[in-house]
């Protein structure tokens, strides 16, 4: 970790190229992990113990590995004193003021899933008379322990893995163990939490609406029923966004749970998932234009005036997430490209 802009305040644990720190509770092992196609290895070790390890599997399961490398590293320090955790040190009330607030990652592990990922990978950072206090999107919280004034170990942990950087560029950041966080407003972050609530509420919506009226209209109770193109495009819209958040969803949940190398292998060659994607990636956003189009041309049109508006909304939501995906240029995503 020597190349992170944090290593000019001194080195913090955990990845790096080639020889790496991984603490393990109050223990700091040296070591590298690494994969390819149907295979994963792992090789740990403690320099000043005289001990490690070295873990392969003829697969490409991360999580197996994960409580593999677990149970060999308790075996390794099964009798072993762990070393003493280094004192609180004191971080003066100007750091903490500047420091304290919302940050949203800016280096992401893969960039195809960036246009995602910097939605939901938030942190807050609170600072307390016993140290610093991080939550995940306010869900998922952690404790630090300051070691300097800058830099940060978890309580138990005896490496620090986490900096505050000097701003740079007039950007206020952290380093953690794996991504760089820039500070952002709170207002950015409510209102992105406002945004992608409302979104997946008219997108959820759609289907829902879609049975009252469309019961009704077998029924032939539907009387003030309208042009259908009001009602079925902006619902086609949410049925590809659900097909397509599916699919990524999908992709990254095997990413982070199965076998990344090969993942990443078959997504290089065109097939049926990688083929989805790209014609879904064309279709919505088609759609999308097609729903605003169809809400705009038939706005005076007679009909129930509440299903009308639901359209609308449900339309706008839609465009809104084509722009968002086209500024990002996920519209037409060739995987194999």
């Amino acid at each position: 970790t020597e190349s992170l802009p944090s290593a000019k305040l001194s080195k913090i644990a955990w990845y790096g190229l080639y020889n790496w720190a991984r603490p393990y509770g109050a223990f700091v092992f040296r070591g590298h992990a690494g994969g390819v196609m149907g295979g994963l290895a792992d090789m740990d070790y403690l320099p000043d113990y005289g001990r490690g390890y070295a873990v392969m599997i003829n697969s490409g399961n991360k999580k197996a590995l994960s409580q593999i490398a677990k149970l060999v590293s308790q075996y390794v320090i099964r009798d072993l004193t762990p070393p003493a955790l280094p004192p609180a040190a004191p971080v003066p009330a100007e750091l903490q003021r500047h420091y304290a607030g919302y940050y949203q990652g800016i280096n992401p592990f893969m960039q195809l899933f960036y246009p995602v990922e910097r939605l939901l990978n938030i942190r807050r950072l609170v600072f307390a008379t016993n140290g610093l206090s991080i939550t995940t999107y306010d869900l998922h919280h952690e404790q630090w322990v300051p070691v300097t004034e800058r830099l940060f170990r978890k309580e138990n942990q005896s490496a620090a893995t986490l900096a505050l950087l000097p701003d740079a560029d007039g950007k206020t950041l952290i380093q953690t163990e794996f991504g760089t966080f820039k500070k952002v407003s709170a207002l950015r972050v409510w209102g992105q939490r406002v945004a992608i609530g409302l979104i997946a509420l008219l997108t959820l919506s759609s289907p829902l609406f879609t049975l009252v009226w469309g019961l009704r209209k077998l029924c032939g109770r539907l009387h003030d029923a309208g042009p259908l193109s009001v009602r079925v495009m902006p619902l086609l819209s949410a049925v590809l966004l659900m097909a397509l958040f599916g699919f990524l969803a999908t992709a990254l949940w095997t990413l982070v749970f199965g076998d990344l190398i090969g993942e990443i292998m078959t997504w290089g060659v065109p097939s049926l998932f990688t083929v989805s994607i790209m014609l879904l990636t064309i279709a919505f956003p088609v759609a999308a234009a097609a729903s605003l189009y169809f809400v705009y041309r038939e706005r005076h049109a007679a009909m129930n005036r509440m299903a009308y508006w639901h359209s609308v909304l449900v339309a706008a939501a839609m465009a809104a997430v084509a722009i968002y995906m086209g500024y990002w240029g996920l519209i037409g995503l060739r995987l194999w490209a």
